[in-house]
């Protein structure tokens, strides 16, 4: 059978403090909310050395791909599958911690909630 696939949002730190000191983030605080400039590489490289397919990034994220297997070395299992249906984010404790510190968040987006069904 072969493994499912995944793709997940990697949302990186802004390079002084936490998204959430800044909510909402909008036009008059977006520069705050960006990384500091070497994060976007550093975390790409993580990603890329453990078997992920990285995207280009854009502002303060990337996408990630890999299968259960891959992930399941990073993140918790469970979360994944649990997350891959419903959405939500990947508990970072797996990571090494230089790379947790670049990070705000891991997460899946919620499946839409009209169309034709069947994203679950």
């Amino acid at each position: 059978m072969p493994q499912r696939t995944y793709s997940v949002t990697v949302i990186l730190r802004p390079a002084k403090g936490r998204l959430s000191e800044l909510d909402p983030v909008s036009g008059a605080n977006l520069a705050a909310a960006m990384p500091a400039a070497e994060t976007l590489g550093r975390a790409q490289r993580y990603f890329e050395a453990n078997h992920c397919k990285v995207a280009a990034g854009g502002g303060n994220s990337f996408s990630i791909e890999a299968s259960e297997e891959v992930l399941a070395k990073l993140f918790d299992k469970q979360e994944l599958r649990k997350f891959g249906k419903t959405g939500g984010e990947l508990n970072l404790r797996k990571l090494p911690r230089d790379v947790q510190e670049l990070l705000e968040a891991v997460a899946f987006s919620a499946p839409p909630d009209f169309g034709p069904g069947g994203f679950v």
